[in-house]
């Protein structure tokens, strides 16, 4: 606070590299406030987007403005804004502090709106989240200079503000910012021996929830920890621009044993494959960079030699349900079956071809698919045998109603999906707008990282794949060289760094068929953790030849009002009573309100 205030007139620019809510937005709300009153002057406030512009408007700015006392009228002020005149602005993102400081907030994106204002005072909110180019009729260059440039006519006085937790290493700005700075660290005081040290995971004792003093060996607790008065340790101490480094071990809000929960389910999850928890917990609680590594295991002869002789064709009782995936090609079919297990392992089974063209050959090659994979039963060590209980469909190539057509047949078993590169989550579950049938799509993007990091765990145990050796399985050479088949890149995407992964060889199926695999396992929510092994009630059909043909669908009939035709076999294996009302006579209306097939239940 010293540092944005007057009382450091030296100092100009301020780095915040610190831990998620932990206090460094409201230092800079607070110098807002400080400079509307004592040094009033033009102020800017840079955003990564224009959702971010409207939230720190409507949720921080205005109403730390409202509740300031500051002196003003702030109400009758927006009144008078609202009902126009001369100084009236009726934006939300342009507000005027204490009747005298203007405020503007804009996002990084346009370059534009870091144009046309000279500014005395500028705020870079989360500049690891902004885009590397500013866009108008060209791209302008980086967001952050551009905004610099602003401060020019208040060279000698101009306060700049840097704000952000750390991302990835290669991506983040506020740690390229905080290097070039006096690079200082706070230090608790050791509650026994007054030793100055920084907090960190290493000397922390989870069971205990305490963390051990480097001088003295003495273990304390949180709320001895922060009793005491720490201090800043600058590293760098002969650089203008201050920058302060700070983790959540230090912050009052919240509690270290949530912390080390958090640290226990991010570590858990990266075992088994998925980095997206691990990279939060270490960004905005620990505040250190998160070094990707997403490249494919380049080796085949590797991932070769790591094949396994299964005894049977479900080779461990850990295994608890069977699921499968379907890519659709122009003349055949393509699937592989696995069995998931606890904390992200898996063993494939089988993987193999049907051939056909689906537009003219379709009924045939899905009979076929129902007796090698839909139907089969697959026998465990301990003499008992599992079907099919999920499989996923690729339904976003060249025969997109075929395929939804079949898996509408399909229902029990087989779903839809198609991959998807811009999704937010690793995951999303929807609804086909042509066919109306269920759809799943995936993050192709997020699934690939998960599976290389799966591949990179080389001992069997969580997160771990398998691949059998077994005759006729299919797991050849072709298979792994389909596996590593692209490489990742990173390029920059409408000013944004971004991931591409780039196809490196022609055919690629076995890629697609385990990262379809990843998110069927994902649709589950880590329910297979906890869940019974999902066998079938009988092995009548062990083998393929003596797999069942899929169920005929129910005949049509006439249904009942608030009925669907089969619901009175459902209640009756239910042991619940239904209710079924009279037939519709010749001619006769349906009474308003009354779906013609509506569900009883």
């Amino acid at each position: 606070m010293s540092d944005l205030t007057n009382i450091r007139p030296d100092v100009r620019e301020v780095v915040l590299n610190w831990s998620s809510q932990c206090g460094k937005s409201e230092l800079w709300l607070n110098a807002l406030l400080y400079w509307s009153v004592n040094s009033p002057a033009p102020a800017l406030v840079v955003a990564p987007d224009w959702k971010s512009c409207k939230s720190l408007s409507s949720n921080r700015i205005k109403p730390m403005a409202r509740d300031a006392h500051l002196g003003w009228d702030y109400e009758k002020t927006r009144e008078a804004q609202q009902l126009g005149g001369p100084g009236a602005d009726n934006s939300a993102f342009r507000i005027t502090l204490n009747g005298k400081m203007p405020l503007t907030i804009v996002h990084a994106s346009s370059a534009s709106a870091l144009a046309q204002r000279p500014v005395k005072y500028l705020v870079f909110d989360e500049v690891s989240r902004m885009p590397v180019m500013a866009k108008g009729r060209a791209k302008e260059g980086d967001p952050i200079a551009l905004g610099l440039i602003r401060t020019t006519t208040y060279s000698d006085e101009y306060k700049c503000v840097y704000v952000s937790s750390p991302v990835e290493r290669e991506q983040c700005r506020i740690t390229e910012l905080y290097e070039a700075s006096t690079r200082e660290k706070w230090h608790s005081r050791c509650p026994g021996c007054g030793h100055l040290q920084i907090l960190r995971l290493p000397e922390m004792d989870f069971s205990s929830v305490t963390a051990q003093c480097l001088g003295c060996g003495q273990r304390f607790g949180q709320d001895q920890w922060q009793a005491g008065r720490g201090e800043w340790i600058a590293e760098n101490p002969g650089c203008e621009r201050r920058g302060f480094w700070l983790n959540v071990f230090v912050s009052p809000f919240i509690r270290w044993e949530i912390v080390f929960q958090e640290w226990r389910d991010a570590v858990h999850a990266k075992e088994q494959g998925d980095y997206s928890l691990y990279r939060v917990v270490l960004g905005t609680r620990l505040t250190e960079n998160f070094t990707e590594k997403v490249e494919l295991m380049g080796d085949v002869e590797v991932l070769m030699s790591r094949r396994e002789r299964y005894a049977t064709p479900v080779p461990s009782d850990d295994c608890r349900i069977i699921l499968a995936s379907v890519d659709t090609q122009r003349t055949w079919l393509e699937y592989l079956v696995a069995a998931a297990g606890p904390r992200g392992e898996l063993w494939t089974l089988e993987t193999g071809t049907i051939n056909g063209r689906i537009e003219v050959e379709g009924d045939a090659m899905y009979q076929e698919l129902d007796t090698r994979l839909l139907n089969r039963r697959w026998q465990r060590p301990d003499g008992k045998f599992m079907p099919v209980s999920r499989a996923f469909q690729d339904s976003g190539g060249h025969a997109s109603e075929v395929v939804h057509r079949m898996v509408k047949q399909r229902t029990r078993v087989l779903w839809a999906y198609r991959g998807c590169g811009d999704l937010q989550g690793p995951w999303k579950r929807g609804t086909d707008t042509l066919t109306h049938t269920r759809l799943i799509q995936g993050n192709a993007n997020h699934l690939k990282e998960m599976l290389a990091a799966k591949l990179d765990i080389v001992s069997p145990g969580p997160g771990y794949i398998h691949f059998p050796l077994n005759e006729g399985c299919g797991f050849d050479e072709e298979f792994f060289r389909q596996l590593l088949s692209e490489r990742c890149e990173k390029r920059m995407r409408n000013g944004v760094m971004a991931v591409r992964w780039v196809q490196t060889r022609e055919r690629n199926e076995a890629l697609d068929l385990v990262c379809m695999l990843l998110c069927c396992v994902l649709t589950y929510r880590g329910a297979i953790d906890t869940m019974e092994a999902q066998v079938a009630g009988d092995a009548s059909a062990a083998t393929p030849a003596t797999a069942t043909a899929a169920a005929p669908a129910h005949p049509k009939r006439e249904s009942v009002w608030g009925v669907q035709p089969g619901s009175e076999q459902l209640a009756e294996q239910l042991g619940v009573q239904s209710q079924v009302v009279r037939q519709r006579e010749p001619g006769e209306r349906r009474p308003w309100g009354v779906q013609p097939t509506g569900n009883i239940w």
